[in-house]
């Protein structure tokens, strides 16, 4: 049976060090046994006084501090090529981690032989539920993603497919993908399939992981068992949402490339360039119309 000491948590830090003492505390505050056997912390150049509190008050911490912002990918595989254990967990630093959480879902590797990628039940820190499974995507599920049809047409059936709508979170069971705040990979299927694709600088990786590792054979398995606390998008809460949605589509299009045919992508750029003006107009059109306000309210 995998234990805890077996296990190597993989945290990317960028300009969340409050969030991020939460998340060490709550992972140092389970009982001895139940604590992994290594943690590491790779920060990408914050600048907030990260590095220093680790240094001051978390020193069994294994820190990796960037001197510029390297993306999820390249700096979660930095410190994947400084441990040896047989399971690694990438784990955000949004995150607080429960008691018997890192043991519930290595139990899933030993009930389900060909399980090579683990997620848990994430919850909000209200305590209800945050949806954190998916179907991996069709070109058809992110062209509507694109025209925002999730928020006009919900049921759309590729939409629906791919959203996962009607998921059963109490099940656990094979999935297409899980939410990479908390992934939990065997090493054999970095052995098989290599690291995180660092072309992906931030979103997607995780999703083209699960679809290399289905191509080689290995399962994506949700558990409900483990429950892991995430608030979500701390670190690109402050980015416009031009810039976070520019981000992504230039993710889209790398998995494209990797995993659709040329028409495909021909067709996920025209939509998405379509999407990128239509945001950025938007917020433009917002930014014009709160200046006069602003410009009043000071004469007055």
């Amino acid at each position: 049976m995998p234990e805890p000491k077996e296990l190597a948590v993989i945290i990317v830090s960028w300009r969340v060090k409050t969030q991020l003492r939460d998340c060490l505390e709550s992972i140092y505050a389970l009982a001895e046994p139940q604590q992994p056997g290594e943690v590491f912390v790779v920060d990408n150049h914050s600048n907030d006084g990260t590095n220093e509190m680790l240094k001051a008050d978390f020193r069994q911490v294994k820190l990796i501090a960037n001197q510029e912002n390297l993306g999820f990918a390249k700096a979660n595989n930095h410190a994947l090529a400084q441990t040896q254990k047989p399971f690694i967990f990438f784990l955000n630093p949004d995150t607080k981690v429960t008691e018997g959480a890192f043991a519930r879902m290595l139990q899933v590797f030993e009930r389900h032989e060909r399980a090579g990628i683990v997620g848990p039940k994430l919850l909000n820190p209200d305590n209800s539920l945050q949806k954190s499974v998916r179907n991996l995507p069709t070109p058809l599920a992110l062209v509507a993603i694109f025209l925002k049809m999730r928020f006009w047409w919900p049921n759309f059936p590729p939409l629906k497919k791919y959203l996962q709508i009607d998921f059963d979170y109490d099940r656990e069971q094979s999935v297409g993908q899980v939410m990479g705040a908390a992934f939990l990979v065997r090493r054999k299927v970095f052995e098989e399939i290599g690291n995180l694709d660092e072309k992906f600088w931030i979103w997607f990786e995780e999703v083209d992981f699960c679809m290399r590792a289905k191509n080689a054979d290995w399962e994506t398995w949700y558990t409900p068992e483990a429950k892991i606390f995430h608030t979500g998008g701390e670190s690109f809460s402050r980015q416009s949402s031009f810039r976070k949605q520019r981000q992504w589509f230039a993710s889209v299009l790398k998995y494209s490339q990797k995993h659709f045919n040329y028409f495909s992508t021909f067709c996920l750029f025209v939509f998405g360039v379509f999407s990128l003006l239509g945001t950025g107009t938007v917020q433009l059109c917002q930014k014009i119309i709160a200046r006069p306000a602003k410009v009043g309210s000071l004469q007055l």
